[in-house]
């Protein structure tokens, strides 16, 4: 009996994988089955489905708004347009009033995005939050670490390290322990 992917456990999927004797199973080693059982059951389960319904709508809508923005009929545009759902485009609006009515739709979420983008900045302006001194002391903090790692004693005693160790190997640097 053949395994559901999505349904069977993930045992099941193995087993059935291991006993098959399908061409593509031929010559696979068991663990080469394993992989395969897992990798299957894995993108089985990550899979959709398409609603066919959902999709006969958008595409739908899709053809509407086309034929709403493309056609040079104007009866057959004017239908389109009365037919078409959602607001229109930017481009699509004829008078002022249309426009002012789609951008008060927009508003709200244009602002939304505007305060998440600058969250972090009270003064509203996200490129000045880090003044020239402040950036000046970061950058001097950096530069003291960094001075702070090289130890020069370190170097010195790997140096005569290497300098021993050449007489013996030619090509290898000493070991740093």
């Amino acid at each position: 009996m053949p395994v559901n992917l999505k349904k069977d456990d993930m045992g099941d999927v193995i087993t059935d994988f291991y006993k098959s004797d399908a061409p593509q199973f031929k010559g696979k080693s068991k663990k080469k089955r394993r992989e395969m059982a897992i990798a299957a059951k894995l993108s089985a389960e990550e899979s959709f489905d398409i609603d066919p319904k959902k999709h006969r709508t958008a595409r739908r809508d899709a053809k509407i708004g086309n034929l709403a923005r493309k056609t040079t009929n104007p009866g057959e545009k004017a239908a389109a347009e009365r037919k078409q759902k959602g607001p229109k485009l930017a481009f699509e609006v004829t008078t002022y009033s249309q426009r002012d009515k789609e951008l008060k739709k927009t508003k709200k979420a244009m602002d939304h995005r505007h305060r998440t983008i600058h969250k972090s900045d009270p003064d509203g302006d996200i490129n000045e939050q880090l003044t020239f001194e402040g950036w000046r002391k970061k950058a001097k903090k950096a530069v003291e670490k960094e001075v702070e790692k090289r130890d020069a004693g370190k170097i010195a005693r790997q140096k005569l390290k290497d300098k021993e160790h050449h007489q013996y190997v030619n090509f290898l640097s000493a070991p740093e322990n």
